[in-house]
């Protein structure tokens, strides 16, 4: 199941998922806006990814982000 948004903030607004999205994005000179039209496959991972994200320290949030960052720019 999926459903369609204009942003990721509508479903989970702990994560600034649009300063997310442009900094991946940017390898390719694309931008995003927060009028973009987006599918989202799993909502309910996307939400639970936020909670999680409350719960985890900042430290350990910033490795991650990192270590995802750099296997999408290695891809």
């Amino acid at each position: 199941m999926w459903e369609k948004y204009t942003c990721l903030c509508c479903v989970e607004q702990n994560i600034d998922w649009l300063q997310f999205m442009n900094m991946v994005f940017s390898e390719v000179n694309i931008n995003i806006t927060d009028t973009e039209e987006i599918i989202v496959r799993c909502p309910d991972y996307v939400f639970e990814l936020g909670r999680l994200i409350q719960k985890t320290s900042s430290r350990s949030v910033r490795w991650y982000w990192q270590v995802g960052y750099m296997k999408v720019q290695q891809a």
